[in-house]
């Protein structure tokens, strides 16, 4: 059994809930269009024509929304981030809709529609997520920790600083710590299920269940009898989060791991469309690259490209090719990690970099099957070893090939420390387990919504 609050709807309960609004949206379009004005009514809606417009639009409509991160909520309720992404999504697929009408010539559809149709799609979606959120809070899913208190601190901050719905009321366990530790509940002679039916907590997350004993697994086994959900730390951090929890993670996670020899249809799918969008994309770039090229001379008269060598799957170091954005000698003292408002970068250099302009030359290494559109980003060779030396597992981010972009880029902001370089870790190996055309088309819409926005 698995509790769900509002804000944790399915992505097909969000999906209907979209297309619903969308088609209130589209047909509160034809209502207000001076095309039809008051006879609007009396339109034959069963007429191909009409039928595409109100069902098959808002079923566009909705699909973008998908891709854009609408219906895949694992963070509270943001009202900039919800307004950006529901105008892309909005819009994408309204522009699919608009080129696969206009390929089975029908009467364009109307710019007042598709206007009035996007303000209104996107109002209706921000006003239904705003109302699931306060309901959502209003309703918020209590857990308990059965284990210790380093689990209770650490997923209480996560949490915290997530936003969501789930509030953890403390830990417990029946050879756990006690006394007066912060956090700790005594759940007495009553019992762990009478105890989560007094104070409404409707799942309990196990931290390491191979250690619990025999006792512990009995009193768990009642708490699921009694309708409590009981689930692991690690699938717990998964699902709600769409991140590894790396303070459990052990070699048995990664027998979960479906490679590429397990999913060849995926691999090929993968690997012909990101070499197709790395063709067009460098295409698409030529007539800009002279004007880049030359703003980058004209500020410091260095060489245009930058070079590197980055680690890629397998361990298997190779050269990566960007637009130069730091200025010359930046890194005379040894590799450094690149930060938010880093000193080093150059006046172009910062656009360059918010635009994402910069790595266009890196759909060279794509194309040469080095790296991946979608994939943990590729680091210096000399980070990499620093980092494993503290961090457990980070070599497992080359099981497959690095990415332009991937599920750490999009989910956490520039790295510039160990501990940066961990919580990323744990987003990559969430990706390296997850990845599916789904994920990857998601990974593709979200970063253009950070491209629009400017986050990098």
């Amino acid at each position: 059994m698995k509790f769900r609050s509002l804000w944790h709807l399915s992505e097909l309960s969000f999906f209907i809930l979209d297309y619903v609004l969308m088609c209130a949206a589209v047909v509160c379009a034809l209502i207000l269009s001076p095309r039809y004005e008051s006879n609007i009514w009396e339109v034959d809606w069963l007429r191909a024509q009409f039928c595409l417009v109100t069902l098959v639009l808002p079923l566009c409509m909705s699909l973008g929304l998908q891709l854009a991160g609408l219906q895949r909520v694992q963070l509270g309720f943001r009202a900039i981030d919800a307004l950006v992404k529901s105008a892309i999504g909005v819009a994408v697929g309204m522009a699919v809709f608009v080129i696969a009408y206009a390929i089975l010539q029908y009467e364009l559809v109307g710019r007042f529609i598709l206007g009035i149709g996007f303000v209104y799609g996107v109002s209706f979606v921000l006003f239904s997520r705003l109302i699931v959120w306060k309901m959502a809070m209003h309703n918020c899913r209590n857990i308990i920790i059965y284990g210790g208190s380093r689990a209770f601190r650490s997923l209480s901050e996560v949490l915290a600083k997530s936003k969501l719905p789930i509030v953890v009321d403390g830990y417990t366990s029946l050879l756990g710590e006690g006394g007066c530790a912060l956090g700790f509940i005594n759940i007495g002679n009553s019992g762990l299920l009478v105890y989560c039916k007094e104070k409404s907590i409707r799942e309990v997350v196990v931290e390491s269940p191979a250690r619990l004993v025999a006792a512990e697994r009995e009193v768990l086994v009642q708490c699921m009898s009694g309708g409590i959900c009981v689930m692991d730390l690690g699938h717990f951090t998964e699902s709600n989060l769409g991140r590894v929890d790396l303070s459990g993670l052990g070699e048995s996670w990664f027998w979960g791991y479906d490679g590429p020899w397990i999913k060849p249809g995926y691999s090929v799918v993968k690997r012909v469309a990101e070499f197709a969008l790395s063709l067009l994309g460098l295409i698409l770039f030529a007539p800009l690259a002279l004007i880049v090229a030359l703003l980058i001379k004209l500020e410091d008269g260095g060489s245009v490209f930058y070079s590197q060598i980055r680690t890629g799957q397998h361990g298997v170091p190779f050269r990566i090719f960007k637009l130069r954005t730091m200025r010359h000698g930046a890194e005379e003292g040894g590799a450094l990690w690149a930060s938010d408002g880093d000193a080093r970068v150059t006046r172009i250099g910062r656009i360059l970099r918010k635009s994402r302009v910069d790595e266009v030359p890196q759909f060279w290494n794509i194309i040469k099957n080095e790296m991946s559109l979608i994939g943990p980003r590729p680091e210096r060779p000399e980070l990499v070893a620093r980092v494993e030396r503290e961090v457990p597992f980070y070599n497992c981010r080359h099981l497959i090939k690095p990415g332009l972009t991937g599920w750490a880029q999009i989910n956490y902001p520039y790295g510039a420390s160990i501990e940066d370089a961990r919580e990323k870790l744990a987003f990559d190996l969430y990706y390296i387990k997850h990845a599916s055309i789904t994920v990857d088309s998601l990974i593709l819409l979200r970063t253009i919504v950070a491209m629009v926005s400017g986050a990098r």
